[in-house]
């Protein structure tokens, strides 16, 4: 189902602008706006709402395992939107407890285990590697609850931080992933430079490097619009809520949508709480 597209024609069809529908509707406009871009994936009840007020309906047959728990996202408890923003403090704690309880599950031990992930971002920041951090861990930032084992990052793609990054991932000791045994493979930056997205094996687990993510412009576009966190004690570049969630929609995988609808929420409660309107129902 495309709720934009449905949502857009619906409005156009009884003749109303964005901020009409969303004031009879009674949610942002902003959040209108998201929806008929694609960049946020609604409810169904939202979609349900905004549609009747369209004079149409939506029919939908409830599926086991579809929703979202909202008591899974700690950082909207604050209702003033200064309160609401967490501090890269509260971020980083966040960060560590997910990979404690990780950690935890698989009975590996912080000062052995070798599966480090924290790791990773510091072999980065000693190479002076520029880069954003995408996928899951960086949704762990705005507030999933997924946990992963993997880190992703969108890399740029100038000479200079293609040779930073090609000497960080020979500290890693990376490798391919996912490619058949003893496939011929150089790393250097020709090779960097002559591909685009890569999975590598590394001593300290996944690692993804993307030079082209899907659903945003790369590099450029995600860093201007990202946040600073501080993790394991290293200023990291994390993607904006917004490019995760177009990046989700585009890789299109059954647990890339499960986290869209999961960040769509979250981006509804920021958009709810950001509202003035919406404070003083």
């Amino acid at each position: 189902m495309d709720a934009g597209r449905i949502l857009r024609q619906a409005r156009r069809r009884a003749g109303l602008t964005q901020r009409a529908l969303a004031e009879r509707a009674g949610v942002p406009q902003p959040t209108v706006a998201r929806i008929e871009r694609g960049t946020t994936v609604p409810r169904v009840d939202t979609l349900d709402k905004l549609l009747e007020q369209c004079g149409e309906g939506l029919y939908a047959r409830a599926r086991l395992g579809i929703g979202v728990d909202r008591t899974l996202f700690p950082h909207l408890r604050a209702l003033e939107p200064s309160q609401r923003i967490i501090t890269q403090e509260e971020s980083a704690r966040d960060f560590h407890r997910l990979r404690a309880a990780y950690r935890a599950q698989r009975g590996w031990v912080a000062e052995q285990s070798p599966a480090y992930r924290g790791s990773i971002l510091a072999v980065l920041a000693r190479h002076r590697v520029r880069f954003v951090l995408i996928g899951g861990v960086a949704a762990n930032v705005h507030g999933s609850a997924t946990v992963t084992n993997d880190i992703d990052i969108c890399y740029a793609r100038d000479r200079e931080n293609v040779g930073a990054l090609v000497a960080a991932l020979r500290d890693m000791e990376a490798g391919l992933r996912g490619v058949p045994e003893g496939l011929p493979f150089i790393l250097d930056e020709k090779t960097i430079l002559n591909g685009v997205n890569f999975t590598f094996t590394t001593v300290y687990g996944p690692f993804d490097c993307l030079g082209e993510p899907s659903g945003v412009r790369g590099f450029d576009e995600l860093f201007h619009n990202a946040i600073e966190v501080d993790l394991d004690g290293w200023p990291v570049a994390v993607a904006a809520l917004q490019d995760l969630i177009r990046m989700k929609l585009a890789a299109g995988r059954p647990k890339d949508l499960l986290m869209v609808e999961e960040l769509g929420a979250l981006q509804e409660e920021i958009d709810r709480r950001d509202d003035p309107n919406e404070r003083f129902r």
